[in-house]
């Protein structure tokens, strides 16, 4: 069984005299028409157990082969093609800018200058940079918490077309206090498709052509036809040769301020590196892993079947056929859908669990990625 991953967003949302205060069915690829993981405070949770349920038989294996399923691989945003295709918007100093050029795709890019330091791993909130996504006229909104100095990070669009406002905030002391980086920008899209913004590398599933994941996504990948055998490849890998980091999850609630993390943002790189981490950590390979194949993946926030807050995958199919689930079980499918992965519960607990777990319902989806 598993740890929790990282809380849902920022606890300490950003507020300034004079200024704001930020707050926390796809279908096949069309052809484009074009229109005018966060950083986050977290929060340790307990192991995610086996959701006491019905003992359902895990469903076999079909007699017959599986049919083909999916016309993609659909079109990639690596991080690579982040300086394509720019639509700029920059602040009157030039340290902070905001590029428009691929939100049709379902990202946006912003970049800050490097003047503003800043260590993740202090408590200390002096130049941290907050962007906030709100889809306008909703309640939907998402926090971001900014790593990268002077160079672009990928913020999805994932509430689908329409319009959106986007908002940068700079701490400007350690007591929590922020002001406005970038005048509110509010613009409108038309999504190529709303498949786009789980095909792209962004925070929260970071990856490059060269990224090592991607690497090792390649290899893993060569020689299969289909994305089902793509899919079965790269989820057998991540829960074969990836551990669950339980001083990592331990340290969010470390009682020692200068050892707790405060931000956490996973990096599939580090994790297939060092062979661990946390659930975020497992969702956010697998997501790389598969996106950079042309393989749509949502990433979800949320609450486990046991009620401890969680991660996990979601991978999109098409067609009529046979899925292999989580490596061992059958869903038929008859038209698009998303299916549920969790690599996490995968690692560690056995086939039956995770069939109970995810036939019997328990899975609280908070947030999508």
């Amino acid at each position: 069984t598993e740890s929790a991953s990282p809380s849902p967003g920022p606890s300490d949302d950003p507020s300034a005299t004079g200024s704001p205060s930020p707050t926390d069915a796809p279908s096949p690829w069309p052809t484009p028409t074009k229109s005018p993981t966060p950083t986050r405070s977290a929060t340790a949770t307990p192991k995610p157990t086996a959701a006491p349920t019905a003992k359902p038989t895990a469903t076999k294996a079909p007699t017959s082969a599986p049919a083909t399923l999916f016309s993609g691989p659909y079109p990639v945003i690596f991080r690579d093609n982040y300086s394509q295709n720019q639509d700029l918007i920059s602040n009157t100093a030039g340290t902070a800018t905001l590029d428009l050029g691929k939100a049709d795709r379902g990202l946006i890019l912003v970049k800050v200058s490097a003047t503003f330091a800043y260590d993740t791993l202090k408590s200390d909130t002096t130049d941290r940079i907050k962007v906030i996504v709100t889809k306008t006229g909703t309640s939907d909104s998402y926090q971001y918490t900014l790593l990268r100095r002077g160079s672009y990070e990928g913020i999805p669009l994932q509430l689908g077309s329409g319009s959106y406002t986007v908002n940068i905030y700079r701490a400007v002391d350690s007591a929590g206090h922020y002001a406005s980086l970038l005048p509110t920008q509010t613009f409108s899209i038309s999504l190529d498709s709303e498949l786009a913004p789980y095909l792209v590398s962004h925070q929260f599933s970071d990856f490059s052509s060269s990224s090592a994941c991607v690497v090792k996504a390649n290899q893993l990948c060569t020689g299969l036809s289909s994305a089902l055998d793509k899919v079965d490849a790269v989820y057998r890998y991540v829960i074969a040769n990836i551990s669950y980091d339980s001083a990592l999850a331990a340290s969010f609630n470390d009682p020692d301020i200068t050892k707790r993390i405060v931000i956490y943002v996973p990096d599939p790189d580090r994790t297939l590196s060092t062979k661990k981490g946390i659930c975020f950590d497992y969702s956010a390979l697998l997501s790389a892993m598969l996106r950079s194949q042309g393989i749509p993946v949502r990433l979800i926030m949320g609450m486990a079947p046991n009620g401890a807050y969680h991660a996990w995958n979601e991978v999109y199919f098409e067609g009529k056929g046979w899925v292999k689930v989580n490596g061992f079980s059958w869903v038929y499918i008859n038209g698009s859908g998303w299916q549920l992965f969790d690599a996490t519960f995968g690692h560690s607990i056995s086939n039956q669990q995770i069939y109970d777990n995810i036939v019997g319902g328990g899975y609280t989806k908070q947030k999508t990625y």
